[in-house]
C-alpha cells in the first residue's frame, strides 16, 4: 500500500497517476470511473479533468 502525507494537490495527483500506471486493473478502474461519472480523485490514472475531457468528446 502506498502512503502519501503531502497536502499539495498537484503532488498527490502526480503520485497517484504514477501508482496507477503500474496497476494491473488500471483500464477497468478508468472505465468504471467514466461509466459511473466519478467526480473526485484519480481513477485508473485519470484525474478529474482527464475524465471530464473524455466525457466531452
Amino acid at each position: 500500500m502506498h502512503h502519501l502525507t503531502c497536502t499539495d494537490t498537484l503532488t498527490i495527483k502526480t503520485y497517484s497517476c504514477r501508482v496507477c500506471s503500474e496497476c494491473q486493473v488500471r483500464e477497468k478502474c478508468a472505465d468504471f470511473a467514466l461509466s459511473t461519472r466519478q467526480e473526485f480523485g484519480v481513477w485508473g490514472g485519470l484525474t478529474e479533468s482527464d475524465r471530464e475531457s473524455r466525457r466531452i468528446r
